[in-house]
C-alpha cells in the first residue's frame, strides 16, 4: 500500500506539473489545443517526468493487478458461501 500511495503522490506531482504549464485547473480541462502552446521544452519535461514516474513503477501495476485478481475471487467465494448458507436456511 506504501508503494502505490508513494505512486500516487507521484503522478499527482506530474499532472500537476502539466495543469500548471497549461494554466489550468485540473486535467480534465487540457485539449490539445493547450498542449500545443506549451514550448518543446516544456512538453519534454512534462512527458520525461510521467515516463520516469510510470518506468519506475511497474511491478507497482503489477502488484496491484495481482491484489485486486485475489480480492475478486475471495469476494466470488464469500457470495456462494452467502448463498448457500441462505439456502440452508430455507
Amino acid at each position: 500500500m506504501n508503494r502505490l500511495s508513494k505512486m500516487d503522490k507521484e503522478l499527482t506531482s506530474v499532472l500537476q506539473q502539466v495543469t500548471k504549464s497549461t494554466k489550468f485547473n485540473n486535467v480534465e480541462d487540457l485539449n490539445h489545443a493547450s498542449l500545443k502552446k506549451l514550448s518543446k521544452d516544456t512538453m519534454a519535461n512534462l512527458i520525461k517526468n510521467l515516463a520516469n514516474c510510470l518506468n519506475c513503477n511497474p511491478d507497482v501495476f503489477k502488484s496491484a493487478a495481482g491484489s485486486i485478481d485475489y480480492l475478486e475471487s475471495e469476494k466470488i467465494k464469500n457470495q456462494e458461501n452467502v448463498m448457500k448458507l441462505q439456502q440452508k436456511q430455507l
